[in-house]
């Protein structure tokens, strides 16, 4: 025996009170014999409830050395696993699975730096003790609901990765349920990892999985999480990318290493979309995040949906449901939908979804919510001048005019993007818009530090600055001679020349010409010029 195993074997045979902890017992005859104890797990449990009653502050400091004892027992229990057999493991593999089942308790990076991962992933591999897989794969799952890094998430899946697609084909559906879980826990992960997944091969067992008409609804949950982690992406969709490859009708998988496996996933987008009627919010949040996902992947597999009723269901949930999240994933699919063309936007606005943004918008306090609700506008407007039309009857500009300073970034920017589109498409409205407070509204907007964001303003400014023009010149025509250009005087009011010639010098070129070109339309009359100009 070496000096490391001789070392090990007199500490482990000299541990009998560390051994007990985690249920197994010597014998007199020298034998071990196994017990399911939980001394460890009910002293921390009573633990917890004398600290419900003690101060606050006491809690916070006693909160460190609870988590350094409960370090200090899965080190013990590490310890036992070394050499153990799968009979013998059982117990301290169940402890670690209950003690790890807190994600707020530890912290990965003491979990990893405690050796457990490599001292536990051997025991995947005993497919006649199927208590040891499950017991491991609860563990690593509850491990990987903790992870935010590439690095991490790699160690996790490299310590059952080849075993991942037969643990997903196993014929104990709890071991694929844990197993999806593994997967499924580690959300938003990077494409580094997800294509990793795709060449160990599960893609189709997941998917079998999923598919199992005998699933129970925990499981079928275990099943869509794997299924959203493997579509990758994120819940927001790149509008701009889904559109030039629907004009390019080009496949979005064209360029994608593990395309068949993609497209297999996309393929499932109806099965997926069927739990829509399903109205636990669990299920909803996960089923709208996935089909979310796909549609980034995909939009083109979105086209056959509205046809088979999920239009309306969304609609439903939409108003019914106040789950800010999943309301921002049923509006990012509505967008989806309008982005297609001109024939779903007008068979979503026939189904009633302009007056519902309307309502949803005075409602809500989220500021997720506001932004798919400019985005989604915005696309109606792009559609028709009657569409236009008909999103400034129920007042959604107008309102968003009010809540500006409410809106987060992001909300700006499509309200940005929101009124530009307006102006373009309905320029009739914009007298209405400046009564309403257009023009220092749009102005406040250019101290957005977002470039996408300031240039929206300026071709809105842009745009106002010529219909002000226009509308002084039909008046010096009509015989009155004292006619000004309205907006240009609003938006001195409001000291925007300086706030539009700050860009003549901008880094971004189209934000410099913009801005120079606006400049270029104000005035010859002293009153009317500045330094900057």
């Amino acid at each position: 025996m070496d000096p490391k195993s001789a070392s090990y074997s007199s500490s482990y045979d000299s541990s009998s009170r560390d051994r007990s902890r985690f249920g197994i017992y010597d014998n007199d005859d020298g034998g071990v014999r196994k017990r399911e104890s939980r001394t460890a797990v009910r002293l921390r449990r009573n633990k917890r409830e004398d600290l419900q009653d003690r101060d606050p502050q006491e809690n916070i400091e006693t909160a460190s050395t609870d988590a350094e004892m409960i370090m200090e027992d899965i080190a013990g229990a590490v310890m036992l696993l070394h050499n153990a057999t799968p009979e013998i493991a059982i117990p301290s593999l169940q402890y670690l699975a209950e003690v790890t089942s807190d994600p707020n308790k530890l912290k990965v990076i003491d979990l990893f730096q405690s050796n457990l991962i490599d001292s536990i992933s051997p025991f995947l591999s005993y497919f006649d003790f199927p208590q040891c897989q499950i017991a491991v794969l609860s563990i690593l799952a509850n491990i990987s609901t903790k992870i935010f890094t590439f690095e991490a998430s790699a160690i996790v899946f490299s310590s059952c990765g080849l075993l991942l697609p037969q643990l997903l084909q196993s014929p104990n559906l709890e071991i694929v349920e844990k197993a999806a879980s593994v997967i499924g826990n580690v959300g938003d992960a990077r494409d580094q990892v997800i294509n990793y997944l795709f060449s160990l091969g599960v893609v189709d067992p997941i998917i079998a999985f999923f598919n199992n008409p005998n699933l129970t609804p925990t499981q079928r949950l275990s099943s869509l999480h794997a299924l959203r982690c493997l579509c990758g992406g994120r819940d927001r969709p790149s509008t701009r990318t889904q559109l030039k490859r629907l004009e390019a009708n080009e496949s979005p998988f064209s360029d994608v290493e593990f395309r068949e496996d993609l497209e297999k996933l996309t393929a499932e987008f109806p099965h997926i979309a069927s739990y829509l009627w399903d109205d636990s919010p669990a299920t909803l949040d996960i089923v709208t995040s996935c089909l979310n996902r796909l549609a980034f992947r995909n939009v083109v597999a979105l086209s056959n949906l509205p046809n088979n009723g999920i239009d309306d269901i969304l609609l439903q949930h939409l108003q019914n449901i106040p789950n800010n999240k999943i309301q921002t994933r049923i509006l990012v699919l509505f967008g989806c939908f309008i982005n297609m063309g001109l024939s779903y936007t007008q068979h979503l606005v026939n189904k009633g979804i302009v007056p519902i943004l309307s309502q949803l918008l005075l409602s809500t306090q989220f500021p997720d919510v506001q932004t798919e609700i400019a985005w989604v506008s915005a696309g109606i407007i792009v559609g028709s001048h009657d569409l236009a039309r008909l999103v400034l009857d129920v007042r959604i500009p107008y309102h968003f005019i009010q809540m500006k300073n409410k809106l987060s970034t992001k909300g700006k920017l499509e309200f940005s993007y929101l009124l530009v589109s307006l102006l373009k498409k309905y320029g009739q409205c914009a007298k209405d818009l400046i009564n309403q407070g257009m023009v220092p509204c749009v102005v406040e907007l250019l101290q957005e530090k977002n470039d996408d964001t300031i240039y929206n303003s300026l071709q809105c400014l842009y745009l106002l600055m010529n219909m002000g023009i226009q509308d002084m010149h039909e008046k010096h025509q009509s015989g009155d001679d004292d006619a000004t250009n309205l907006v240009e005087d609003l938006i001195h009011r409001v000291d925007g020349v300086t706030a539009i010639a700050q860009f003549t010098n901008d880094r971004d070129d189209n934000i410099r010409e913009l801005s120079q070109d606006i400049c270029d339309l104000f005035t010859d009359d002293p009153k009317y010029r500045t330094d900057s100009n």
